[in-house]
């Protein structure tokens, strides 16, 4: 479970994208006023503020350099920054396309960077190069196998990115031309995945690989195996406005967090059965952007992303629970659920049976058996409260509290409640 640490002011411009740094020390946020923020999140101070030539939509650091990170624009250039420089050195990979880069990816064994801008995918060989130039990659198939496809005189617009574990492949999801492997040296499509909803707003992958969950733009998010294409599971999700929502895989798959349009982000079990947590932000705030750090404790950022409104970056921390420490026990609740008194109880029940039943029993040792436990019982019932009464009169048993007397007798067998 996650608590609320406190809420990093922003502008009133939509929040784009957000990303912890590698070394868990700052967060970065990028909005549509064109201003890369830095904070340090754990202190929820504001450290940094760089001017970008136009809106920030994608942000991602650089898994190598600590201190370096690439910032996607909606003019389609890429800004590589340094922050850790006395002044911020930077300097500007351009796609060639008036587009924003929807997102970013990094293949750390190449070294090769993937843009996502317009309805091409760059692949840059060589990104710390200020003068390199990007590869484009071909259009994907159009024609699911078997099927018509109403959709293909449109245009193909990837989404998200992402190198496989194996650095050989490039997996990209369309918002509708499906989820595509491309094979890095041939630039050829190596297998297709056709989501069930036609079209794909957003999506997260696992960090084996094996699974990717996707925004359907229809009633929440889906789940799919990579390696047969098969659904999953649905994690439905309220939806009040038609827009990509993120999501991502969290705790080493073993949650999963979901964006929504309605102000609030749920956190699901890895199974995807279960709904662990609901993180809420204002009323029907869009939630667009998520991060998520684990250094000496475990950190979510989820940012809104609503126009004219003030949006914000909400920190949530997760709860450590001491399984070894002792559970303290209330005096209230020693003192009501003592042995002495819950024999009590199961006593006297026995004895009013007993009397009840009119069984034929000796009725001095009944009366020297039920005076005997009276004073147990009447221990046990004072925690009813301060005004609570219990009597033993001669052939009847009296408990009055909270303005109600029952009595307990064995004239008629039976028993009587009165108001007081």
């Amino acid at each position: 479970m996650y608590c609320l640490l406190y809420d990093l002011p922003h502008t009133r411009f939509a929040i784009n994208a957000i990303c912890f740094s590698q070394d868990g020390r700052l967060l970065a946020s990028g909005d549509d006023d064109g201003y890369l923020r830095l904070f340090d999140f754990r202190l929820g101070k504001e450290l940094r503020k760089v001017r970008v030539v136009t809106s920030v939509t994608s942000l991602l650091w650089h898994p190598r350099k600590p201190g370096v990170i690439f910032i996607g624009d909606a003019r389609g250039s890429v800004t590589v920054m340094n922050l850790d420089a006395e002044r911020p050195e930077a300097y500007c990979l351009r796609t060639g396309v008036n587009a924003p880069a929807e997102t970013l990816a990094y293949d750390t064994c190449n070294g090769y960077l993937a843009v996502a801008v317009g309805t091409d995918i760059i692949l840059f060989n060589r990104s710390e190069d200020p003068w390199t130039f990007g590869v484009n990659f071909p259009p994907p198939p159009t024609v699911k196998a078997g099927s018509v496809n109403h959709d293909e005189f449109l245009l193909p617009l990837p989404c998200v990115l992402k190198f496989s574990n194996d650095e050989c492949s490039l997996v990209a999801v369309y918002f509708q031309h499906g989820i595509v492997s491309w094979l890095i040296e041939s630039l050829q499509p190596e297998w297709t995945i056709w989501p069930k909803s036609r079209r794909v707003g957003g999506a997260c992958f696992s960090s084996d690989g094996r699974n990717a969950v996707v925004s359907n733009l229809i009633d929440g998010f889906d789940c799919y195996d990579i390696s047969n294409g098969r659904h999953l599971a649905n994690l439905p999700t309220p939806i009040i406005y038609n827009v990509p929502l993120p999501s991502l895989f969290i705790e080493e798959d073993q949650s999963i967090l979901c964006g929504s349009s309605c102000g609030y982000v749920l956190l699901y079990s890895g199974n995807m059965k279960n709904i662990l947590q609901v993180l809420r932000h204002d009323e029907h705030h869009i939630i667009q952007a998520l991060a998520y750090c684990k250094n000496e404790a475990r950190f979510i950022a989820t940012a809104s992303s609503e126009a004219s409104s003030d949006n914000y970056v909400r920190i949530w921390r997760a709860m450590v629970v001491d399984m070894t420490a002792p559970k303290k026990i209330s005096d209230s609740s020693r003192s009501y659920w003592s042995i002495g008194g819950i024999l009590s109880m199961i006593l006297m029940v026995v004895t009013i049976w007993v009397r009840c039943l009119g069984i034929n029993v000796v009725q001095t040792s009944v009366n020297s058996y039920i005076e005997l436990w009276h004073n147990l019982a009447g221990r046990t019932f004072e925690s009813f409260g301060p005004t609570s009464v219990f009597t033993w009169q001669g052939s009847s048993i009296c408990f009055r509290s909270l303005g109600v007397q029952i009595v307990f007798g064995d004239k008629h067998h039976d028993s009587e409640i009165q108001e007081l």
